[in-house]
């Protein structure tokens, strides 16, 4: 009833527009999830189909880049976010480098692959997706402007977001190039 859609806070406060708000959630649900099997299909594809040595150096900073991820992931978890940074030999204690090798390897030959379909492609960034997908992360948030200026604004951020849709870019051209099926 409009009580509920009230307590809510959906703009109206009408059943209806809850249900307008519920049906657009579902459908960005949707959507995404689409998107995140049809690149696991094509990142599967590509990885069968080209198996390589990578160099080892590269495996090494990656599998470094995760290790300090998953340090990060685990101050945010146990409330300790403020918490001063572990040594080299803590890290290593707590959460192995040799853990992520594999990962890592996975990531650069990953990434090694994108780069160069991005060169044979001919793809350059799309910055009307990248605005776009920016826009679809901000709808999650109560304040969707804000997150919109917040993600824009910080490079780190919008460097993922701008990889992210380079990355979104080659597996489309790939589908178009192809007959890959969602399954």
């Amino acid at each position: 009833n409009e009580d509920f859609a009230e307590k809510l806070g959906v703009e109206g406060n009408s059943v209806a527009a809850l249900r307008d708000e519920v049906k657009e959630n579902l459908q960005r649900q949707l959507e995404r999830v689409i998107e995140e099997r049809l690149k696991q299909q094509v990142i599967g594809v590509l990885l069968e189909k080209n198996s390589f040595l990578v160099p080892k150096k590269l495996v090494a900073d990656e599998a470094a880049r995760l290790q300090q991820q998953m340090v990060t992931f685990a101050r945010l978890q146990s409330g300790q976010a403020d918490m001063p940074a572990l040594s080299t030999e803590e890290m290593e204690q707590k959460f192995p480098a040799a853990n992520f090798y594999e990962q890592a390897q996975k990531h650069v030959r990953l990434m090694l692959l994108f780069e160069q379909l991005l060169k044979d492609f001919e793809l350059t960034l799309d910055n009307g997706r990248v605005d776009k997908k920016i826009a679809e992360i901000a709808e999650m948030y109560d304040n969707p402007q804000e997150m919109i200026g917040m993600l824009s604004g910080d490079r780190e951020r919008r460097a993922e977001i701008e990889r992210q849709v380079l990355e979104m870019q080659v597996i489309d051209k790939m589908v178009e190039a192809s007959e890959i099926e969602l399954k």
